[in-house]
């Protein structure tokens, strides 16, 4: 069953960007299976894989509709998600009130959605689009066609407003996997222990393992497993449905009847396999989704690394299998995090025992057990107990492997597994080598080293500009936005893709919040030396590179604007001219002051704005590339028209963030 679970997922694969990855496994796949003479069983894999690639093309859309009936299936604080005949659709509605299984008459039209992406920030469209949503219902009006009489959001949020506000965050992520921030959830992340929070397998299994000895103690064990499974079904529904919870469920139930009715006719990898197609067979998109992908990876993972290594003695068994165990989440960790951290999975082991106890308590709480007083006292321990864990924690900043990356990485690392299993040591060394000798050259800043990079980052409406020369690393302003903390969410996460651990100096150009915002929260959550502003800047060269303000009247000038540094500089034989919100009034200064300043490629003032970039400058300057920073679908109407005018009748390549996203010119700089 293993075989045609792999055949399908692979036959699924090849709708997204995983086609190159697919096409070799597929190779590697029926050449293991002729070669070991199982035609029938090649031909039936190969049969299934083109069933799995002619499901992946299947898209339910309907058009030119105005009214759609359906069922809600998901729901979130700001909207939720509706199957309306087959097609899953995305509703915004701020604080509704809907719940799973409600079924409403609404009526308006559906279109193709396109959310905001910021640099390095949580990309919303391929979240909808992994959950086969590929629309969004643009609404007019919502009624009801049957109200669900339980309303499990409204209980939810009744029993979570029994502790105090710092508890109630903590006991959401545990029960829910709620994602709200207090401090116990930023010691987890800056720790790298989202698993803590996500972990409901973990949760589930200790609860089902201590419930079911206590049990067995006085009953039969075939009824000692099954009562503490029953009573976790409230959870399991009030939980709003979570697919982790769905998934051991299920595997649960099945395993439980295999062994009592069944009388373990099926082996445990059968049921895995068995369970992971029933699900795909209900909503194939599940398998682009990480908690398919780690729900039924990881057992079937750990399954043949405990199958492998009957040799070992136990103690020495744990600890290879939690090494082998972290070594398959690092790709993920690149992925969520942006950077690795070595002491995690001990973290993981030591706190484990901690918030399953915590859990506990949250669990017993919403069956009517008043804890709620033990919880919050429990939730202040659990937040100065990590926060003391932060000030010994390593990261390693690297960026996300590529699905190709992710190939090789996992190729060498099961073979590394297999020939180790077999004890066949002089290749279970070379791969080993060859295995450690890519992570580390992964993760080590060595490119940085031997080249310099610009990149005018996207951060939506407003500017930020990284120059990395080497390993030094300055920022001309950082952006700022009200409705997110940009520092965190977008330039963090940003420098850690580009193996950065600090940042030598930022200057800002002027005091506008879309231009200093993100400054604040940078200094408190990143390391950064020193800063200049407009008002107490002085010209620099750093490494070489010489950093010339053109603006010599700020203190003169009455407007914000007019204020805004115009700094210039050369690398990777070009010349930069960074012009912040610089009005007309300052660029008609910098003709009559300066014979010639050198451009190649023109940061354009102020995002666009007709007030900046008048033709007669961009004529004077020459520029050849235009880069415009500004927010998609901006309410200010930034690029204005007349400034594309100007760029497109002096031949300038206009290049947008907006459009392109975070623009980047990068060479060698030995």
């Amino acid at each position: 069953m293993l075989l045609f679970l792999l055949a399908f997922i692979l036959g699924l694969s090849l709708s997204r960007s995983f086609i190159v990855i697919g096409i070799i496994y597929l190779i590697f796949f029926l050449w293991l299976c002729l070669h070991q003479k199982k035609k029938k069983l090649s031909l039936l894999s190969l049969l299934i894989f083109a069933i799995g690639v002619g499901i992946s093309y299947i898209h339910i859309s309907y058009n030119n509709r105005s009214q759609f009936d359906g069922i809600v299936y998901e729901v979130k604080d700001n909207y939720f998600l509706f199957n309306s005949g087959g097609e899953k659709l995305y509703c915004y509605e701020k604080n509704h009130h809907y719940e799973i299984g409600d079924i409403l008459l609404i009526k308006g039209k559906s279109d193709k959605y396109d959310f905001i992406m910021l640099e390095s920030d949580f990309n919303f469209n391929n979240y909808l689009r992994d959950k086969g949503v590929y629309k969004e219902l643009i609404i007019d009006s919502i009624s009801y066609k049957f109200k669900t009489p339980i309303r499990l959001k409204s209980f939810r949020n009744y029993f979570l407003n029994k502790f105090d506000e710092s508890t109630k965050v903590s006991i959401g992520a545990l029960l829910f996997s709620d994602h709200d921030d207090n401090e116990l959830s930023t010691s987890i992340n800056s720790l790298h222990l989202y698993r803590l929070f996500s972990a409901g397998g973990l949760f589930f299994h200790a609860f089902i393992s201590i419930f079911t000895y206590l049990l067995s103690i006085k009953i039969k064990n075939k009824w000692a497993k099954l009562i503490p499974f029953i009573f976790l079904s409230f959870y399991i529904v009030i939980s709003f449905y979570r697919f982790s919870l769905i998934r051991l469920s299920f595997i649960y139930l099945f395993k439980w009847i295999n062994e009592y009715v069944f009388k373990k006719k099926i082996s445990y990898i059968n049921i895995l396999s068995i369970s992971a197609l029933f699900f795909l067979m209900i909503d194939y998109h599940l398998v682009y989704q990480d908690s398919f992908i780690l729900g039924f990876g990881i057992p079937i993972y750990l399954y043949f690394i405990n199958n492998s290594f009957t040799f070992m003695k136990k103690w020495r068994k744990r600890l290879f299998t939690i090494l082998l165990l972290y070594l398959f989440f690092i790709p993920f960790e690149l992925k969520y995090y942006n950077s690795l951290s070595p002491l995690s999975a001990i973290y993981q082991i030591i706190l484990s025992p901690i918030f399953i106890l915590f859990f506990l308590i949250g669990l017993f709480s919403l069956y009517g057990i008043p804890l709620y007083g033990l919880a919050n006292i429990y939730n202040s321990f659990l937040s100065n107990l990590m926060k003391s864990f932060t000030y010994i924690s390593i990261n390693i900043n690297a960026p996300i492997l590529s699905p190709l990356m992710c190939l090789f990485y996992y190729l060498l690392l099961f073979i590394f597994i297999y020939y180790n299993s077999i004890r066949f040591k002089p290749l279970k060394k070379l791969f080993l080598t060859i295995y450690l000798s890519s992570l580390v050259l992964y993760v080590l800043p060595i490119k940085n080293q031997l080249t310099a990079e610009v990149v005018f980052i996207n951060v939506g409406q407003g500017d930020c500009t990284y120059i990395r020369y080497h390993n030094s690393v300055i920022l001309i302003d950082t952006g700022g936005l009200k409705y997110k903390d940009l520092a965190l969410d977008c330039l963090i996460p940003f420098l850690k893709k580009k193996r950065v651990y600090d940042i030598d100096l930022v200057i800002t150009t002027h005091d506008d919040y879309d231009h200093n915002g993100a400054l604040p929260s940078l200094i408190n959550n990143f390391k950064v030396k020193k800063t200049m502003t407009n008002t107490n800047y002085k010209p620099i060269s750093f490494n070489n590179i010489k950093f010339t303000n053109y603006n010599n009247h700020i203190n003169e000038s009455k407007e914000d604007n007019d204020k805004s540094l115009i700094i210039g500089f050369h690398l990777m034989n070009k010349d930069f001219l960074i012009m912040g919100d610089a009005s007309i009034q300052n660029e008609k200064y910098l003709m009559n002051e300066y014979n010639n300043i050198p451009c190649d490629i023109l940061h354009v003032g102020h995002h666009g704005s007709k007030t900046s970039s008048s033709y007669e400058f961009i004529k004077w300057l020459s520029p050849t590339v235009g880069i415009i920073s500004c927010g998609k679908n901006n309410k200010y109407g930034h690029p204005h028209q007349e400034v594309i005018t100007n760029l497109n009748r002096l031949r300038v390549k206009i290049r947008r963030t907006d459009i392109e996203g975070s623009i980047t010119y990068i060479a060698f700089a030995l």
